[in-house]
């Protein structure tokens, strides 16, 4: 059990913490500040979806109904819609506002992560997760997007925090297991029945502790107060539209669980998530095994630690992998797991390279082999990285002369630079008085840096930026502006269509609506008309643009019939008499 009297080791005093925290909030403040600016654009799917739903409930002042266009549509919950119209309200219609929620959601998770290492492990190694996470590329990117999945995770540590709280002995448990509790209902509402995968992984755990969480008065009334927004909001939805909400709820559930649409094989997330999130999944793998096979070497991890950071991060892939959609972004959940289990990882490696006197036959001589052999490979992969950008960037290799793939060279220069500092700390060991705190900050530094360069040249946060510069021209934007632009597009419309059709709303400064047909529209009347409606555009619609197949026409008056004149008949022409 946790308890008061639990032993622990002490970190560095309370100001050491301060300043670390603050130093890992400004670095991902300066990512995040390298990202913003005007060469920004949302990406249509699912990020433009949320975002023009919070804006129809903004300008409808609907706030129980998800929509598209004039219909309702229950497909996913409304949580996250809810976050980014409060902040349409605070700061305007503009990307930032629309990925503010997402960001909060990011930092909080950081913290988070921070706050349960604090609680499983000594705290430099605690702070040191903070950081792997924070460099984690799947995990930025997922910062800076306005879905559902960063708040959702935000909630899902929160909550287990708080759980880790209300069983430590704390005189305010019952607090904690209210908001323990509470986000459970919140979780629903953020992304509906993807709160179960938590809580299923949870329930070992859970149960090793039902005894003293069962009578958390708390824990209960939290549940109770959690689910209430989801109540108000399923009510007045089945007030105004019946069953549909509930309906279509369920029916996304069943269509993600049985059809093939999003389906990968089983394996997808034991290739995917260490794609994604190089290197850390590797010394995540390496935390893991530890944390059972040698638990002896962490003495302050006692048992029942093991129920969280070994089981929990565990059943969390396996109950992924079982689910028949199968997508990157559900992997979200796992990295702050595989940053805590990393920075186990790095931890224990850093110890080798500790300042040592003379010759030593200690138990660290393993330890010292690894240290070793990591920093020199990845060294060589941050050289061969450098070697790799200064040949794309000369352009004296023609098939890597596109200029769109420059960028992609700074990132590696970034990149590299940073992994060459693991060679150079490990050879100065002895010479250096904080080796193994360099040498870690040398597996930041590098991915840091690369994302820095990410950010810089907008490569994550400009998601369309062709249709962004499109738009954007001033001729396009006073068309735009100067009256509301509706929408004619018959279903059903393929996947490249719909995304294009989700970049022109949200590019729309004066939106309208979505049309059925336009025969009997007002003159001046300004439509975007999908690509398979242009060719049965009516005579009396003048085109004004066109962007990727779709066309934005005008209404014009429809010239005037012309009348026949009747004419009245004459007498008949005289003929000449025929001869027999």
């Amino acid at each position: 059990m946790f308890s008061s009297r639990s032993p622990r080791i002490m970190g560095p005093r309370r100001p050491a913490i301060a300043i670390a925290l603050g130093l890992l909030l400004l670095a991902f403040l300066i990512l995040v500040g390298l990202s913003l600016g005007s060469s920004t654009s949302l990406m249509s799917h699912d990020e433009g979806y949320y975002a023009l739903q919070a804006r129809w409930i903004v300008e409808t002042g609907d706030w129980v109904t998800p929509r598209w266009w004039q219909e309702p549509l229950y497909d996913r919950t409304i949580g996250v819609q809810w976050l980014i119209a409060a902040s349409y309200k605070l700061f305007g219609f503009c990307t930032t506002a629309v990925r503010l929620p997402a960001l909060l959601s990011g930092l909080a998770t950081l913290w988070l992560t921070f706050a349960i290492g604090d609680r499983l492990l000594p705290r430099p190694q605690a702070l040191l997760a903070a950081g792997i996470l924070l460099v984690t590329p799947l995990w930025f990117q997922y910062a800076q997007l306005a879905t559902q999945d960063m708040p959702l995770l935000a909630v899902e540590l929160l909550s287990i925090w708080a759980l880790l709280q209300a069983v430590s002995g704390d005189r305010r448990a019952n607090l904690w297991g209210f908001v323990a509790g509470l986000g459970v209902g919140l979780g629903f509402l953020i992304k509906g029945f993807m709160i179960g995968v938590p809580l299923l992984a949870i329930a070992p755990w859970f149960f090793w502790y039902a005894p003293k969480l069962l009578r958390n008065r708390g824990l209960w009334l939290g549940l109770i107060v959690g689910w209430i927004p989801v109540g108000i909001w399923l009510w007045g939805s089945q007030q105004r539209w019946g069953d549909l909400a509930i309906a279509q709820l369920f029916d996304k559930f069943f269509f993600l669980a049985s059809e093939d649409l999003y389906s990968q094989p089983w394996t997808f997330y034991l290739w995917n998530l260490p794609l994604n999130a190089f290197p850390w999944p590797l010394f995540g793998l390496i935390g893991w095994v530890r944390l059972w096979l040698r638990p002896e070497r962490d003495r302050d991890l006692q048992r029942h630690y093991q129920w969280l950071l070994g089981v929990y991060p565990l059943l969390l892939l396996l109950i992924l992998s079982s689910f028949r959609t199968r997508t990157p972004y559900y992997a979200l959940q796992l990295l702050p797991w595989v940053a805590l289990l990393a920075a186990m990882s790095l931890s224990w490696l850093a110890t080798s390279l500790k300042p040592s006197s003379g010759f030593s036959l200690s138990a660290r001589q393993p330890t010292h082999r690894w240290t070793a052999m990591l920093s020199w490979t990845f060294g060589g992969l941050g050289l061969v990285l450098v070697l790799a950008a200064i040949a794309l960037l000369s352009g004296q290799i023609s098939a890597l002369a596109d200029p769109s793939l420059r960028p992609y060279g700074w990132v590696a220069i970034a990149l590299g630079l940073g992994w060459l500092t693991l060679p150079i700390v490990y050879s100065q060991r002895q010479q250096l008085r904080k080796a193994s705190l360099l040498w870690c900050c040398g597996w930041l530094l590098g991915p840091w840096l690369g994302l820095a360069t990410v950010s810089h040249w907008h490569l994550l946060s400009d998601r369309s930026p062709v249709t962004r510069y499109a738009l954007q021209q001033p001729a396009v934007q006073a068309l735009l502006r100067e009256a509301p632009v509706n929408f004619w597009a018959i279903d059903p419309v393929d996947g490249t269509t719909h995304q294009q059709w989700i970049q022109l709303a949200l590019n729309s400064p004066r939106l309208g609506q979505r049309l059925q047909t336009i025969t009997d529209r007002p003159a001046g009347d300004r439509v975007w008309v999908a690509p398979a409606q242009v060719p049965a555009l009516p005579d009396n619609w003048q085109h004004r643009a066109s962007m990727q197949g779709w066309v934005l026409v005008e209404a014009v008056l429809a010239p005037a019939p012309q009348v026949a004149v009747p004419v009245e008949p004459g007498p008949p022409p005289e003929t000449e008499p025929q001869t027999p």
